[in-house]
């Protein structure tokens, strides 16, 4: 894996509580690449600080609750 470019380290470390991270399965064949999808994710939070990482996680998994309890909630996502 490289490096974390500089531009998107500073990025998650300024707005740390303004990203949310996730994975889009936007076709059933996504499945069957779930688990090297997640080992990429995981390989460059890896290189963020622990805290700045787990913050993120955090404000993901608040954001999924809060959607799954308001419809009216949407994500912008962006492909890879």
């Amino acid at each position: 894996m490289k490096k974390i470019a500089l531009e998107w380290e500073k990025l998650f470390l300024e707005y740390t509580d303004r990203i949310t991270i996730g994975s889009d399965t936007w076709v059933n064949s996504q499945w069957d690449i779930y688990e090297a999808i997640i080992a990429f994710d995981r390989s460059w939070l890896a290189q963020l600080p622990e805290k700045v990482a787990r913050l993120s996680l955090l404000k993901t998994q608040s954001d999924c609750l809060s959607a799954s309890q308001n419809q009216s909630t949407y994500f912008v996502t962006s492909h890879r």
